[in-house]
């Protein structure tokens, strides 16, 4: 069975959505490398290149963290609109429907959740956004 359509919509947006924070981390991956690169130029101990490295990657693991976070929060509504129509199809089933239309009814479900979830993408979107601003240039 082909995929819903609403589905196919939320990949789409979800991988422009990739693409705009892969970018827009850029800047703060080239400050992380960079002063990661000073950090082995500075020498020392084993134990102090280490901190210095850690301490050079805290920005970006931080905001890599809000940005799992948000998208998360998407992932985990759609799953739950999932189940949801697959409790839908089993009761469905359970009660004498014949396989063929509650597989036809789940599609429907699916596509419904995606596009209600769909809706939801601008809100996703300006979180992504305020975290990416506070991404240094």
């Amino acid at each position: 069975m082909a995929t819903p359509e609403g589905f196919v919509k939320v990949q789409e947006k979800m991988q422009a959505l990739q693409e705009k924070v892969e970018s827009g981390l850029r800047p703060a991956l080239a400050k992380q490398f960079r002063s990661m690169a000073d950090c082995m130029d500075q020498g020392g101990s084993t134990q102090q290149i280490e901190s210095c490295v850690q301490s050079a990657q805290t920005q970006v693991v931080g905001l890599q963290k809000q940005m799992d976070e948000v998208v998360q929060s998407f992932g985990m509504a759609i799953q739950t609109g999932m189940q949801n129509c697959q409790a839908k199809a089993q009761q469905a089933m359970s009660s004498g429907t014949a396989e063929s239309a509650a597989q036809a009814d789940y599609m429907k479900c699916a596509n419904e959740v995606a596009i209600s979830q769909l809706s939801t993408f601008p809100a996703l979107e300006e979180k992504v956004n305020y975290i990416l601003r506070g991404v240094p240039q």
